[in-house]
């Protein structure tokens, strides 16, 4: 066996030339197809009728495809290079500063204790903090803004949670996409450089996004002036992170906008097994060349009767990089298993009619919105005893709407230039403003409430920071960074030195959100007219359009409403009236919105509530099979790397894993926190750890073509006087707040 030192390279780096390679003969072949397909798609009212949309989903397919023959570590590497950043978009870097770190660990801790059984599936409540950088999070906007706002604090902070089914991409490869949503709300985006597994499985990356959060209330912003948004995995997390925040009376935000949310892992849902020509996400799972960093050891394995057979099978192969397969069905995993989703900000949820991911998506829009009807499966409730607590608190629903984009692939908000990614990106931008709008009039109603004597049984998300108001401070303004123990793989401490009583974000100070917004609040966000910055897409179609409808909650229907939706999706920061806490709706190629069909006629929402959450024939019988032909291709490099982490693994589970800095604990198989050789683990974390560093012509290539039409909005060729008129303000602000 190789010793640590010898371990070796990969033999075929993932590189932009063979990218490229690979890429150019599937853009001739989607034009031939465009071709030939173009009257039947266009009649069909399909996106693939549009260039631009068929040849941006062949090329992200192929890419997909060409990355399986490479290893985890290298596609991570891929996409966690440089991506340059446009001249017009300000972007700061912030290290989060170990304090706020440390009690996001601490509070994490708590929920994950909430069920006795959590914290041994997990392995337990230190592992899960060692880190091989920083945290990092950046600060995006569009130049234009900035000088518009002046030294005002931004009104607006979009606090987004990037995708990529949680082992890769990148703040690089959202960086876009982010400033995007970020622009179409007026607002300052804060985005978080959070751990990737397999090196850092759950809950790690919800460690770190629930420290990003903290940072910012530190920083003096009010909770009722945040988005939270995200997609794909990302959306996923911030679902989760929204039930942490009100399982643990913290301060809520305004809502929440979910691009395409991953909310179920163990995919238990029809659509995960439909046709995946529309979609780019592999039916089959993801599979790739063996490397240090995957696949795991094989575990002691659990025998499971998969639902649709009769017989058990044993499976002993992990089947999704963010946790081992019996965390699968756990709610701080697949939030789709939560006990109830109600109690939360007002939310938005949209998915693609032909993505895989569509059904499980529709259905927790649902299960938001009329939390009794949609309870998990019998056996979540027995495994985790807190979600029938959570299911009989009677937490009132969710204000939802949800959005089914006609023909739409996952996240097609990739596909930045076509004219689906536009609606999508207005849909969600709509929702934004509405709820950051509604919330500030709530925000505002029960100050005067209480100016007035008034005893208001509500609870407020809004806080107050005695402690720290500032919304700049050296981190925020610079690229330095504080002192942490990210150098050699150090845990946080056990336990927080922050006295309960004096903690910066006690449940006592700040108590849970538990209603919808008042009639008054929504009906007045609806009557606010938003400047928003002129955008490039023009939101005035040509084709014929009416303005919004006015907004209410369901007492409203009947009354206050006045008028249908709107026929064509735009960004006004106004929606029609909420049926039954919901506003269920299909969006065409061009824009045009109707009803979505009525939910008992729906396979998302007519599953049997027992199937939510297990294992299913159909996708784990297809990804065994795959898996095993990837084991048969790869046998010599699987056989290699395994010898090195057997070896390895027996050292650590005698030290105490990390040279004993984990010792009583087990961390799971695939974790950078599993070795014993520090080096090692160093070594197999590189990949996520040693980011930005390099420049990628390839992801480049995707974002300049992406951000071209943005130019137009960031002052087109005045972008250089921009520029020129920024580094004047921040020159004659040095040290004024924030930056």
């Amino acid at each position: 066996m190789a010793s640590p030192v010898d371990v070796r390279g990969p033999k075929h780096s993932l590189r932009t030339a063979g990218v490229a390679a690979k890429a150019t003969p599937t853009v001739l072949n989607s034009f031939v197809r465009f071709l030939l397909l173009h009257k039947k798609h266009k009649k069909d009212g399909k996106p693939t009728a549009q260039l631009s949309y068929a040849e941006g989903l062949a090329i992200v397919k192929r890419f997909l495809d060409y990355a399986s023959t490479h290893s985890v570590a290298e596609l991570q590497a891929f996409t966690g290079h440089k991506v340059p950043t446009p001249s017009w978009i300000e972007k700061r870097v912030v290290h989060l500063p170990n304090d706020v770190i440390d009690r996001a660990a601490e509070i994490l801790r708590k929920q994950l204790r909430v069920d006795p059984d959590t914290v041994q599936l997990v392995g337990g409540e230190r592992w899960w903090t060692a880190r091989g950088r920083d945290l990092m999070c950046e600060w995006i906007e569009m130049k234009k803004q900035r000088i518009a706002r002046g030294g005002k604090p931004a009104e607006r902070v979009l606090f987004y949670i990037h995708g990529g089914a949680h082992f890769f991409s990148s703040l690089e490869t959202h960086r876009y996409q982010v400033q995007r949503h970020g622009r179409k709300l007026n607002a300052r985006a804060f985005a978080p450089a959070y751990r990737l597994s397999p090196q850092y499985p759950f809950p790690s990356a919800l460690h770190d996004v629930l420290a990003a959060y903290m940072y910012l209330l530190d920083e003096g912003y009010e909770s009722h002036q945040i988005l939270f948004s995200g997609d794909s995995s990302g959306a996923g997390l911030v679902l989760v992170l929204l039930t942490l925040l009100r399982d643990q009376g913290l301060p809520l935000p305004a809502g929440a906008t979910l691009i395409s949310p991953w909310v179920d892992l163990s995919h238990s849902f029809p659509s995960i097994m439909s046709d995946d020509a529309g979609d780019y996400i592999p039916s089959r799972g993801f599979h790739y060349r063996p490397g240090l960093e995957w696949p795991p050891l094989k575990d002691e394995g659990r025998s499971i009767i998969l639902e649709g057979e009769e017989e058990a099978v044993l499976l002993d192969e992990q089947m999704q990089m963010y946790a081992p397969n019996a965390l699968l069905n756990h709610p701080m995993v697949s939030p789709v298993n939560q006990g109830s989703l109600g109690g939360l900000p007002p939310l938005y949820v949209c998915a693609g009619s032909a993505e895989l991911l569509r059904d499980e998506i529709i259905y927790i829009a649902h299960k938001a919105a009329a939390p009794a009807q949609y309870p998990p499966a019998p056996a979540t409730l027995e495994a985790y005893p807190s979600q029938q607590k959570h299911l009989d608190a009677a937490y009132p629903p969710t204000l939802t709407q949800v959005q089914v984009f006609d023909g739409g692939c996952h996240v097609a908000t990739t596909l930045s230039i076509t004219a689906l990614a536009k609606f999508m990106y207005r849909g969600s931008a709509n929702f934004g403003l509405f709820a950051l709008t509604a919330a500030k009039k709530k925000a505002e109603r029960l100050a005067a409430e209480k100016a007035g004597g008034h005893h208001h049984h509500s609870h407020s998300h809004s806080h107050s920071h005695s402690h720290h108001t500032s919304r700049s401070g050296t981190s925020s303004s610079s690229n330095s960074s504080p002192p942490t123990r990210s150098a050699t793989l150090s845990p946080t401490p056990e336990h927080s030195t922050i006295p309960e009583s004096t903690d910066k974000l006690s449940p006592a100070s700040h108590p849970i959100v538990l209603e919808a917004l008042a009639s008054r609040d929504a009906r007045e966000a609806n009557e606010e007219q938003h400047d928003l910055i002129a955008d490039s897409e023009s939101e005035s179609d040509s084709e014929s359009e009416s303005s919004s409808s006015s907004v209410g909650t369901d007492d409203d229907v009947g009354n206050d409403a006045t008028s249908a939706s709107p026929p064509i999706v735009k960004v006004t920061g106004h929606l029609p009236p909420f049926t039954d806490s919901m506003i269920r709706q299909r969006v065409s190629v061009t824009g045009r919105l109707r009803p979505l069909e009525p939910a008992d006629t729906l396979p998302a929402t007519t599953i049997s509530p027992s199937s939510v959450g297990r294992l299913h024939k159909g996708p784990v019988r297809k990804w065994l099979a795959e898996r095993a032909r990837y084991d048969e291709k790869y046998a010599k490099d699987l056989a290699y790397y395994r010898d090195i982490r057997l070896a390895d693994r027996e050292k650590a589970v005698a030290s105490g894993f990390l040279q004993g800095k984990f010792a009583g604990e087990n961390p799971p198989l695939a974790s950078l926190a599993g070795w014993s050789d520090e080096q090692l683990a160093l070594r197999c974390g590189q990949s996520v750890d040693e980011i930005g560093k390099k420049t990628n012509l390839a992801l480049a290539s995707w974002a300049r073509i992406s951000a071209e039409p943005d130019k137009e909005v960031a002052g087109g060729v005045k972008v250089s006087e921009v520029s020129t008129k920024l580094d004047e303000m921040q020159v004659g602000a040095e040290g004024a707040e924030p930056k």
